[in-house]
């Protein structure tokens, strides 16, 4: 029951129109191969958001402990650390 009504929710949950009023540093991250977040979809995200940083990390949906350093760049950018 939980588990529809959460992809109920998402499928009629849209803001992408609204990405483009964001005035705060945004990074965008996730897995090369990701077939639920998939790339396609963040790098559409980036292009709407003003100067929205995007990286790209081996794995899937689960990037961040398939990847290491994309929880180190993560906590980076969190610091406001990140650099390129």
């Amino acid at each position: 029951m939980g588990a529809r009504r959460q992809l109920e929710a998402r499928a009629r949950h849209d803001t992408y129109e609204r990405l483009s009023n964001l005035r705060v540093p945004v990074y965008i991250c996730g897995g090369r191969y990701d077939g639920i977040a998939t790339p396609a979809n963040l790098e559409a995200m980036q292009k709407q958001i003003p100067g929205a940083r995007l990286e790209l990390f081996e794995g899937g949906h689960l990037f961040f402990i398939q990847e290491l350093r994309a929880f180190e760049r993560i906590v980076a950018f969190l610091h406001g650390h990140l650099n390129g």
